[in-house]
């Protein structure tokens, strides 16, 4: 499931990221799940394994009719979620210098400090990819 996935991505981070402490780790969850009451036990276990639950909304094609147009797999819209890290700052109230978005099914296996601490040190081209619906 999407949340075993975030949960062992939150665990190799902690084991092999190098994650410093004060160090957010934000989930984007869609507020879907929060009306459901059998998600409450995963939602739990992301927190527990140091996830901010981050809710976010459905982007309607009604609102964003451009996005939308031409959108082969309607399953497909729920990757826009991700345009919501756009405005992670505010939804989490405080200031992030810098965001590494991660795939739920991604695994770290060394050390992040330079690509998400060093001032100087610019983002990977490749190697970030989208996430999917929960």
């Amino acid at each position: 499931s999407h949340a075993t996935g975030a949960a062992g991505l939150a665990r190799s981070l902690r084991l092999r990221g190098g994650l410093l402490p004060g160090t957010v780790m934000a989930c984007l969850v869609p507020e879907a799940a929060f009306r459901r009451a059998e998600n409450a036990l995963w939602l739990a276990e992301l927190r527990g394994e140091g996830w901010e639950i981050v809710p976010v909304e459905e982007l309607r094609p009604q609102d964003f009719p451009a996005l939308f147009e031409g959108l082969e797999n309607p399953s497909c819209r729920h990757g826009f979620k991700k345009l919501q890290l756009w405005d992670l700052s505010r939804r989490l109230g405080r200031h992030l210098d810098r965001v590494l978005f991660l795939e739920y099914d991604a695994f770290a296996v060394g050390d992040l400090q330079k690509l998400l601490y060093s001032a100087g040190h610019e983002p990977p081209n490749a190697g970030v990819a989208m996430s999917t619906e929960y």
